[in-house]
């Protein structure tokens, strides 16, 4: 059932004009620095450091759009808008937990989409 992926690679590949080393690349990226980037926004919320936690977020933001999850768009401004602003900012565990969550579920779908490439 193709609606019930969480990753859309088609911006990527047409980005890419189906390179398949550029697609390899792009997922074996996301795969690696993902996490730990999810852990460090974690660590940045319960300290309360916003500048870090926005710096995070924007490393993050163009690989959720370039792997096509969709489902975490709305989430992202969101949570930018309560750490820019100081708004719902206890939301943020929510919206975090949620974050990771769906990204937990893209890594099957990409390492899977590897092995096909």
């Amino acid at each position: 059932m193709e609606s019930s992926r969480v990753t859309d690679l088609t911006y990527l590949k047409e980005a890419s004009a189906n390179n398949m080393r550029f697609l390899r690349e792009m997922i074996e990226i996301f795969l690696k620095q993902t996490p730990g980037l999810i852990a460090s926004l974690h660590t940045a919320s319960r300290d309360k450091n916003w500048i870090e936690f926005r710096r995070i977020m924007h490393k993050l933001k163009p690989s959720i759009t370039m792997m096509g999850i969709h489902e975490l768009e709305t989430d992202i401004l969101k949570i930018d808008n309560a750490v820019k602003n100081g708004i719902e900012i206890e939301l943020l565990p929510l919206l975090l937990q949620k974050f990771e969550e769906v990204c937990n579920s893209s890594y099957e779908e990409l390492r899977n989409e590897l092995k096909l490439l």
